[in-house]
């Protein structure tokens, strides 16, 4: 045995303690993979930061801290043309790109050399911060998640818009370059102007400098649409997904130029004058090919004479007038309205009694001055509903009487009383009187 001195026991103690003391940061250590030594301690916060990478949407930067779990942010950016797939793991320090399949981080070329495959994460993934992500890392600089996209496909097809032709439908997508198609299409009695480029979603055009514009505003803002020719080149770009329209189809559509000759037209010539009678004659002749077009010309107006009545108008009924043109003797007749009966009308006639004497009803009214040549009683059997007219002329005292003779015992009837004017073969009646009854006994 060896002999044990006080040194020793004294080294032993020293080296036992030092361990001692680095046992907590051993224990929120991590060592690397390739076991190189302690690389992150658990305080050690990195920034993740989020590239929309031609996108838009809002992603605020985060600190997480070594071996901490967190959530990729929930939202999806948004890039018109282009289709979200996920979110590919930039690591700053080094710009490497973590790989799936177990391959980790590589490089943009040594990906594509190898055919390594991007590992994508969705939005919402969990995550933990751990040692694969600091692999072979030199530096900390944080993490960059980028939006990778695909690219959309559209059709563009073409409207010979009464052309003819084989026109193939071009496949492309955005940021593509396609051809238009090298062929002319054909139309009789029409030149081929070029191609304008239609959107199938809304029916607009595109119109350089400007946009997407219907047919409307084109016209009503003096604008034209783009003309394309065949054969041209173009790329599948932004301002083909504007407006909010990112899955439309396309179409090119024929603009075509009529090649028809187009007439001259001189003045216009009388070749017959127009009368009231008959329309007149005009004619104009091209000045390029000769052609003659006519046209018709109008009727002139009647000259008519102040006419003559031919019936007279009365108070139940219209008049006539007859005129005739002064020039082709041409008449018309108009009617002449009925005269207004409410001025020669008598007013309505009061009966002051109606009393029965033996067989008899004697009938007393007012007499009416005014429009008045006479009166009518109407004498009614109440029970029967017969009633007969009688007429009496017009007299001179105040009241008036009239006796009804030859009447039915045991019979009421009732009277009411009129008074009537008479123009010329007109009689005019005034409203009726009220009621007044008598009993024969």
């Amino acid at each position: 045995m060896r002999k044990t001195t006080t040194g020793n026991v004294l080294s032993v103690f020293i080296a036992f303690c030092m361990i001692f003391a680095m046992v907590p940061f051993i224990q929120n250590a991590s060592v690397n993979g390739n076991g190189s030594g302690i690389v992150a301690a658990a305080s050690t916060s990195y920034a993740v930061s989020y590239n929309t990478n031609g996108g838009t949407g809002s992603y605020p930067a985060e600190h997480i801290y070594f071996n901490d779990s967190f959530i990729v942010n929930t939202q999806k950016p948004v890039n018109p043309g282009y289709t979200f797939k996920g979110w590919g793991l930039n690591r700053l320090s080094d710009n490497k790109w973590y790989a799936a399949g177990g391959v980790g981080w590589k490089t943009s070329s040594e990906i594509a050399q190898n055919n390594y495959v991007l590992r994508i994460y969705d939005p919402g993934t969990e995550l933990r911060l751990g040692d694969s992500w600091i692999q072979g890392e030199t530096t900390s600089k944080g993490f960059s998640f980028v939006a990778q996209w695909t690219p959309k496909s559209y059709n563009i097809a073409y409207d010979l818009n009464g052309g003819s032709g084989t026109f193939s439908t071009i496949r492309t997508a955005m940021r593509e370059t396609f051809t238009i198609s090298a062929s002319v299409p054909a139309r009789g009695g029409y030149a081929f102007k070029g191609w304008n480029l239609l959107r199938n979603s809304d029916g607009k055009y595109y119109v350089a400098g400007v946009g997407w514009l219907s047919s409307g505003e084109i016209s009503s803002g003096n604008y034209t649409a783009r003309l394309y020719d065949p054969g041209t080149s173009l790329t599948f770009g932004g301002s083909m997904v504007v407006d909010g329209i990112d899955d439309s189809d396309f179409t090119f559509k024929a603009l075509w130029e009529s090649t028809a000759h187009v007439h001259s037209w001189g003045d216009w010539e009388t070749t017959k004058a127009a009368t009231c009678a008959a329309e007149g004659v005009r004619s104009s002749t091209c000045s390029g090919c000769g052609e003659v077009r006519t046209e018709s010309i109008a009727r002139t107006e009647h000259d008519w004479d102040a006419g003559i009545i031919v019936k007279p108008a009365k108070y139940y009924s219209s008049g006539v007038r007859t005129y005739t043109c002064k020039i082709c003797g041409l008449t018309k007749s108009s009617p002449i309205p009925a005269l207004n009966v409410a001025l020669v009308t008598p007013a309505k006639v009061r009966v002051t009694s109606a009393k029965t004497s033996g067989k008899k009803l004697i009938v007393k009214w007012k007499r009416i001055v005014k429009n008045t040549k006479g009166y009518q009683l109407a004498v009614k059997d109440k029970k029967t509903g017969k009633q007969k007219y009688i007429n009496v002329a017009q007299g001179r005292k105040t009241t008036l009487s009239k006796t009804v003779k030859k009447l039915k015992k045991k019979k009421t009837y009732s009277v009411r009383v009129r008074a009537y004017n008479v123009i010329g073969d007109e009689t005019i009646y005034g409203p009726w009187s009220n009621v007044k009854t008598g009993k024969i006994r």
